[in-house]
């Protein structure tokens, strides 16, 4: 009975530490994407680089950025 005992929690001391190791790791996840965003969007958008409006859609858990681009156009008649 002891030795069943023990190794529940052993289980479970190790199930913890896999649960948080898995979420620390979701968490940097997370962290480099937006960082990695920020670097490409300055490099691609140049100026335009912080403009954008962070739009946070749950069914996909992450933010989308919308960015307004200016309309150019020539007249028709030449």
């Amino acid at each position: 009975m002891a030795d069943e005992t023990s190794a529940a929690w052993a289980a479970l001391g190790i199930s913890i530490a896999a649960m948080i190791i898995a979420l620390a790791h979701a968490v940097q996840q997370y962290f480099t994407t937006g960082q990695l965003i920020r670097l490409r969007d300055s490099v691609v958008f140049g100026g335009l680089t912080g403009q954008g409006r962070r739009i946070w859609q749950m069914s996909q858990f992450r933010f989308r950025v919308m960015y307004r681009v200016p309309q150019i156009g020539l007249p028709l008649d030449l």
